[in-house]
């Protein structure tokens, strides 16, 4: 009982076949079909059952533990947005959340599921930081690329409509999502002390978590969380590198 309607589903349908799939899916009082259907397959229905079950909910486990992973991460960020010792680039957070919420929604729609859950909580708090950065004016400066990504980030959902298939839409945002890391990196390789590297880690780790968390893996559903993990781990990599390479300068001028 504590699985999902599909999970049932789906081990029914290996020994039932799909009239008793979709006399399921189609029933949204409860779960008689399926029962029907245990009554006469009991052993292997009830053993495959629980095992989707536990799969299932080891799925959310993953997720709950990757949005309290999010919640974490962002905090202490907003907190310092707010004290002022962060300066976030108001333009890349807002595409960020474009980005992030269009995936949220194109991942639901090819049955990521739990995994999909991490992706618009952080959406969320993603254009929260792009509103408070324009609130405290921490980093305004838009330039003509920063229109043209933010541009292309929009352009994105009418091509999902058009081709009816979410993938083309998660390619152009993950590339608008990746090429957003510009004005950021621009901005932390003069400045490696402007970005918090602990929000880059756990952040890093949350998405990590989100592929772990996924409950159907395509190209669609992977591909983001994949590409934005990479992008972090690569992005903490510079801003440590710059952080040593600007302090044994320092160290050096004053001997």
């Amino acid at each position: 009982r504590g699985c999902r309607r599909s999970v049932i589903v789906r081990s029914v349908h290996k020994h039932e076949g799909r009239p008793v799939r979709r006399a399921v899916f189609h029933n949204q009082s409860g779960y008689y079909p399926v029962l029907r259907a245990a009554r006469q397959h009991r052993p292997p229905v009830i053993m495959i059952s629980a095992e989707l079950c536990l799969a299932f909910t080891t799925k959310e486990m993953i997720s709950a533990l990757a949005m309290a992973l999010t919640f974490i991460a962002f905090f202490p960020y907003i907190r310092s947005v707010l004290k002022g010792r962060v300066r976030p680039h108001m333009f890349s957070w807002l595409i960020w959340g474009l980005a992030t919420g269009s995936v949220f929604f194109a991942q639901l729609s090819d049955g990521a599921g739990a995994g999909a859950w991490p992706i618009g909580f952080s959406g969320m708090l993603t254009f929260l930081i792009g509103g408070l950065a324009w609130l405290k004016r921490a980093d305004v400066t838009i330039t003509r690329s920063d229109w043209v990504f933010f541009i292309t980030a929009l352009a994105a959902l009418p091509i999902w409509y058009l081709t009816s298939d979410p993938l083309w839409a998660v390619i152009i945002l993950t590339g608008i999502d990746l090429l957003a890391y510009g004005p950021m990196l621009r901005k932390t390789w003069h400045q490696p002390w402007s970005e918090s590297l602990t929000f880059m880690l756990l952040f890093g780790m949350r998405n990590y978590l989100v592929l772990f968390a996924l409950e159907h893996y395509s190209l669609t559903t992977v591909l983001f969380p994949a590409a934005t993990a990479v992008a972090l781990s690569a992005t903490v990599a510079m801003i440590v590198w710059r952080r040593n390479r600007l302090s044994s300068t320092q160290s050096g001028s004053h001997t």
